[in-house]
Parts: structure tokens; C-alpha cells; sequence
């Protein structure tokens, strides 16, 4: 006869053969999506720091223009004024010529 014994050790061998199936059918799946999780959270991580070091750069770059821009204005001013004035003084002598 089939005891009672023999069909809870049966139930429990049967399930037991099933989640371990389940198991093998799944576990690459939920590996995967593991995975993936974990390189999104990376990649967000690394994109971060890569935002902050353009940040930094751009803002080094724009002050070393703004010094630059500067400097050209204060050198080049008085010699473009002085250019200028030559030229215009040019033009009209050269219309009171004619």
C-alpha cells in the first residue's frame, strides 16, 4: 500500500524536481535582468561624472575667453582708433582734392 508517509516524501521530491526546473528555466532571465539593472545604474554613474567634467571645462574655458576678449579690447583700442582717424583724415582730404 501507499502510505501517507510515502505520499508527503513523494510531494515533496515532486515540487522540489519542479522548482529546481523553474529554476534552471528562469535564472537566465533573472540573471540578465540583474544585469542590466546594475549597468543602467553604472552607466548613470559614469555619464555623472562625465557631465561635471564638461561642466568644469566649459566654465574654465568661458573665463579663460572672457580674459582673452579683455586683453585684445585693451590693446587693440587705441591703435584702432588710431587707424581709423588716419583713414577718415585720408578720405576727406581726398574728397576736398577733388
Amino acid at each position: 500500500m501507499y502510505s501517507e508517509e510515502d505520499k508527503q516524501r513523494d510531494t515533496v521530491i515532486v515540487y522540489s524536481k519542479m522548482a529546481v526546473g523553474l529554476a534552471k528555466v528562469y535564472a537566465p532571465a533573472i540573471g540578465f535582468t540583474a544585469a542590466g539593472i546594475g549597468l543602467m545604474v553604472l552607466s548613470r554613474n559614469i555619464l555623472r561624472s562625465r557631465n561635471a567634467a564638461l561642466a568644469a571645462a566649459l566654465a574654465t574655458t568661458t573665463t579663460s575667453f572672457k580674459e582673452y576678449r579683455k586683453r585684445v579690447v585693451e590693446r587693440s583700442t587705441g591703435p584702432i582708433l588710431i587707424r581709423c582717424s588716419v583713414i577718415i583724415c585720408a578720405w576727406k582730404r581726398s574728397k576736398l582734392k577733388r
